[in-house]
């Protein structure tokens, strides 16, 4: 197989975990690449480095070493090119990821004895939009959350929203999250959102710090269409797609937010800890 790392140069303990991959991968049959963006990361001038989005090789699978970040930047920039993937924990957050330090060398192992590459198939955000940069429509994808704020200056932002062209309602709220179910741990979350198992077929609509207390949260289908316009016409505002990629968005234009036709690729393997397990244990709920 060949397979390609990514993750963060920034995290301490990364370097320590591409050298012992590089110990796994020496004594196999198997190939490790290095994603461009760790360039210079590893002392040995062993790696091939390349293109996580246009790889000049077929690709089995990716492992992103860090925290739920990386997993979102492979993501991200995989695009409408995704390869199965599978997050090493070393990082603040781990809802993403499967695999921790003391566990990733042995099921890692397992997978490359493996006969094939199973996986989750897990749905994207994909928001249009008028760039305000260059006046053209322009598009976003996300992971976990679509969040929609005034930007730089703190201040309350109106929003119409309409969900398959039926009015919903005008929000007067600091920001709003449109997240997936495996966002809904989130940033919609700590804004009052809730807990949504990751293979329900739906996303959430949550408002950061309403203006009025009826504005709460709303649970609708994966598939409903939605749509949010800002009356303000003086008000450019922003647009953030997983905390990572942001863009202004011209005063007067209509964000549409929808299912993407791009599907990320969780690796999965045997006896990985479940849903409710890494839930109970990452929120501190008592056995």
């Amino acid at each position: 197989m060949n397979v390609v790392c990514t993750g963060s140069k920034n995290k301490p303990k990364i370097s320590f975990v591409i050298e012992s991959l590089k110990n796994l991968f020496d004594n196999s049959k198997h190939n490790l690449f290095m994603d461009e963006k760790l360039n210079g990361i590893s002392n040995s001038s062993t790696f091939k480095y390349i293109n996580l989005y246009n790889p000049d090789v077929k690709i089995d699978f990716v492992i992103s070493i860090g925290g739920d970040g990386s997993i979102l930047s492979a993501v991200r920039r995989m695009h409408n090119n995704q390869i199965p993937i599978i997050g090493i924990h070393i990082g603040n957050l781990g809802f993403l990821n499967k695999l921790n330090m003391d566990d990733y060398i042995s099921i890692i192992k397992k997978i490359l004895l493996s006969k094939s590459i199973n996986f989750d198939n897990k749905t994207l955000l994909e928001a249009t939009f008028i760039n305000v940069d260059n006046g053209l429509q322009d598009s976003i994808f996300a992971l976990n959350e679509i969040f929609i704020n005034q930007g730089e200056i703190s201040r309350l932002l109106t929003l119409n929203v309409e969900i398959n062209n039926k009015y919903l309602n005008t929000y007067r709220c600091d920001g709003l999250i449109i997240s997936t179910p495996l966002g809904s741990t989130a940033y919609s979350l700590s804004a009052g959102g809730p807990i949504v198992s990751y293979d329900v077929d739906c996303n959430i609509i949550t408002p950061v710090s309403p203006h009025t207390l009826s504005s709460r949260p709303i649970i609708i289908r994966n598939n409903d269409i939605i749509s949010i316009k800002c009356p303000d016409i003086s008000t450019n505002y922003m647009l953030c797609s997983d905390g990572q990629d942001s863009r202004i968005i011209k005063n007067e234009s209509e964000v549409t937010i929808k299912k993407s036709n791009i599907l990320a690729k969780f690796l999965k393997f045997e006896h990985e800890q479940s849903y409710f397990d890494k839930l109970r244990s990452n929120l501190g709920w008592h056995n």
